[in-house]
C-alpha cells in the first residue's frame, strides 16, 4: 500500500515502522474528521465530548507530533529540492502518505496556536513531550513549503487530495510564516520555492514580468 516507504532508502525496521505508523494515521485522521463532523451536526453532545477528549489526548499529551516528524524525516530525507523534480519523483508519494502528513500538519497547527515564543526556540518545556527542535521545524518546514508549491500549482494536482490534507497544510505553513515573521529566524528567501524564477524576476518590470509568468 506504501510502496514509496518501503524502498531501499529505509532499512527494513524502519519500513515497518513507517508502515505500522501510517495505518495508525488513517485511523487518527479517521477520528478528527468524525469530530469535525459531529461538531457541524451538532450530534450527542456525550459523542463529541468523548472525541474531543481523545482529540487534545493525541495533540497536546502525546508525542504524537514527534513520531510523526521522525517518519516524514525517514521518508523524506533523500526527496530533490527543486519543484519540477520534486513534484516528478515525490507528488505520488505525498498523495498515498496525506493521511500522515495531514495528520502532522494539524497537530503543528494546533500546538503553535498555544505555546509561546520560548517554547517554539526550546527554551521552555509546558507539555510532557518537548516541542520541536527548530532544525526538526525548518526542515520540515522546507518540505511542507514544497509540497504546497507542487500540489497548489494546478487544479488538477490539487484536486487528488482531500480537504482534510489541504487544510491543514495551509493551516501549518500559515502558522509557521507568522511565527517566522515575527521571530525573523530564517533568511528572507526562505520561503520561495522557485528561489531560480525569484531570481530571475527580481529586476523584471509588470509587463516583464507577466510576460514570464504567462
Amino acid at each position: 500500500m506504501l510502496q514509496t516507504l518501503a524502498s531501499c532508502e529505509e532499512t527494513k525496521d524502519e519500513r515497518e515502522a513507517l508502515l505500522n505508523l501510517h495505518s495508525q494515521c488513517k485511523l487518527l485522521t479517521t477520528v478528527f474528521k468524525l469530530a469535525s463532523q459531529l461538531q457541524t451536526e451538532n450530534e450527542d453532545e456525550m459523542s463529541i465530548d468523548e472525541i474531543e477528549r481523545l482529540e487534545r489526548q493525541i495533540i497536546y499529551r502525546s508525542n504524537s507530533l514527534n513520531k510523526l516528524q521522525e517518519a516524514i524525516e525517514i521518508g523524506y530525507r533523500h526527496a530533490p529540492q527543486s519543484p519540477g523534480d520534486f513534484a516528478l519523483r515525490r507528488l505520488d508519494q505525498v498523495l498515498r502518505e496525506e493521511d500522515l502528513l495531514g495528520l502532522y500538519c494539524l497537530i503543528l497547527k494546533k500546538r503553535l496556536l498555544i505555546i509561546d515564543d520560548l517554547e517554539f526556540v526550546g527554551k521552555r518545556k509546558t507539555f510532557r513531550h518537548s516541542f520541536l527542535t527548530l532544525d526538526q521545524i525548518w526542515s520540515t518546514a522546507q518540505l511542507l513549503n514544497l509540497i504546497a508549491y507542487c500540489v497548489f500549482q494546478t487544479g488538477n494536482k490539487r484536486d487528488k487530495f482531500s480537504t482534510f490534507f489541504l487544510e491543514n497544510l495551509q493551516g501549518a505553513l500559515s502558522s509557521l510564516v507568522s511565527r517566522d515573521h515575527r521571530l525573523r529566524l530564517l533568511p528572507s528567501d526562505f520561503w520561495v520555492v522557485d528561489k531560480h524564477m525569484a531570481a530571475k524576476t527580481e529586476n523584471l518590470g509588470y509587463q516583464e514580468l507577466s510576460s514570464v509568468v504567462n
